[in-house]
């Protein structure tokens, strides 16, 4: 009998034990499948991590100052030489997403996830300095890009964009920023010297601001809808460097229209977008 009392307390143990999926980690917005160019992860940006037994069943709120545990989760990272600890920004039993912090170096890193004094596998990725993703509507990295107006309104079913409307898109990846180390709000600084390019259709776009949005490690970009594009599925996506982002679509209408069969979303708050939009799923 204590023998099988015994065997049963290994065997809970061990089912309890945080174990991440092989390929398992990815960035938060594209969920870009691992060996593709995009899949690396950026300094200073959000990236999420898929297993079993990761976290407790809900998430808590957040405030500033972000910590790097999480009820009773934290991440640490090695690259390298260094060893640093990620911020978790939503913890659960098959998800975390957390945020990398923009000091550690980049290439070959491994990540260990820490719940309950119990530690996960090390499971490897890429640090590489910029590698974008958009945000979408189904949390899948494809579909309906979460991609609003100067309002916070997402284009989408009645609220089509047209050429010439300034819109932002949301994503995370543009790479490290000055003073975003989860103490508080991230300062809003444009990166007008990174290599970026939005292309909206075939078109590429004027874009007026690339950096940090409201919320630590999560980026937005402000661009100019390009005349001689319509369609209520355009395809918009990024470029950074040699990297393409996700390829997501917006709905566009000529001036004074609206698309008949775009996303049936038609308004998102700008807290949800900048918050719980990137902290579960």
């Amino acid at each position: 009998m204590k023998l099988a009392a015994c065997m049963i307390a290994l065997v809970a143990t061990a089912a309890a034990q945080p174990q991440i999926t092989t390929n398992g980690i990815v960035n938060a917005a594209s969920d870009a499948l691992v060996g593709l160019p995009n899949s690396s992860i950026a300094q200073g940006s959000m990236f999420s991590i898929y297993g079993t037994n990761l976290g407790p069943p809900s998430s808590p709120a957040l405030s500033y100052p972000l910590q790097t545990t999480l009820d009773g989760v934290s991440v640490q990272i090695v690259s390298g030489s260094a060893t640093v600890s990620a911020i978790p920004i939503f913890v659960s039993p098959k998800q975390i997403n957390a945020i990398l912090p923009g000091n550690i170096p980049t290439g070959n890193a491994a990540a260990t996830v820490s719940y309950s004094g119990r530690a996960s596998n090390a499971a490897s990725f890429q640090v590489i300095s910029n590698s974008f993703g958009i945000f979408t509507v189904g949390s899948n990295g494809s579909g309906t890009g979460i991609i609003t107006n100067v309002n916070g309104q997402l284009f989408g079913g009645h609220s089509s964009a047209g050429p010439g409307d300034a819109a932002t898109i949301w994503g995370t990846g543009l790479g490290a920023s000055p003073g975003d180390n989860g103490s508080a709000p991230p300062p809003q600084i444009d990166m007008p010297n990174l290599p970026l390019s939005v292309y909206v259709g075939t078109q590429q776009a004027i874009v007026t601001y690339r950096g940090r949005g409201p919320f630590t490690g999560e980026d937005q970009i402000n661009f100019v809808v390009p005349p001689g594009v319509t369609g209520c599925y355009a395809p918009v996506a990024v470029q950074l460097g040699n990297i393409v982002s996700n390829f997501v679509t917006m709905p566009i209408a000529p001036v004074g229209q609206q698309c008949p069969d775009a996303a049936t979303i038609s308004y998102l708050p700008i807290g949800y977008i900048v918050l719980a939009r990137n902290l579960g799923r």
